[in-house]
């Protein structure tokens, strides 16, 4: 890891830990997460995304994100586990 990259994270982490609200921490965290992935930190975006839904719950908004990172990861099994939520809240609308 770069040195830029380590206060970078650092920083976030920081950012992260002061924020007041669960609802905030989760959307950093579903973000981080996507960084993670579309810098080829695919595991790092996985461990980040389950965070933030162990904050929030199984939500619509941060199953999708967890899904293309399963996808990304090629976790298929996983990943299909969240189509069959997400198709749940979707029959329920």
């Amino acid at each position: 890891m770069s040195p830029y990259a380590a206060i970078l994270k650092r920083k976030c982490w920081g950012a992260l830990n002061r924020l007041p609200f669960v609802g905030f921490q989760a959307s950093a965290l579903l973000f981080l997460g996507a960084c993670y992935v579309h810098t080829g930190k695919i595991n790092e975006g996985i461990q980040t995304c389950e965070r933030a839904i162990q904050l929030v719950g199984w939500i619509p908004n941060s199953l999708s994100l967890l899904g293309h990172v399963y996808t990304m990861a090629g976790r298929t099994g996983e990943a299909q586990k969240v189509i069959e939520e997400l198709q749940g809240f979707a029959e329920k609308a």
